[in-house]
Order: C-alpha cells, then structure tokens, then sequence
C-alpha cells in the first residue's frame, strides 16, 4: 500500500460466525378462508472480532 509519507504496511484480522436454527412447529393466530396468522420462531447468533495488528512506515526506523 503506497501511503502519503511513503511506503507503508497495514495487518487486519477479522473472523465471524453466524448461525440461525428456527423451531420446527408453528403457532396458530388466527384463520379465516382467505388467510392464516401464524408464528414460527427464529434464533440467530452471530459473533465476530476485527482488530488491526500491526502498522509499520519504512521511511521510520525508530521506535515511538
């Protein structure tokens, strides 16, 4: 990656889950001829990280 001071190095990590499970029978709300009210359950889980590791600029050697 060509920076504004020159040339320079970025790391990044990123790391994700996601799961979804529905309950398999269904709640019954209200029926008429034409139309049906009805609940299904649904869980989702998700998890993720992100973090930037390290960043270094070769035109700086010394440590700050």
């Amino acid at each position: 990656m060509q920076g504004v001071l020159g040339s320079e190095k970025a790391k990044a990590d990123s790391l994700g889950l996601l799961s979804h499970s529905y309950y398999k029978y269904r709640f019954l709300l209200k029926e008429t001829d034409s139309f049906e009210s009805v609940l299904k359950p649904v869980g989702l889980f998700s998890i993720g990280y992100n973090g930037i590791g390290e960043y270094r600029d070769k035109l700086r050697t010394t440590g700050i």
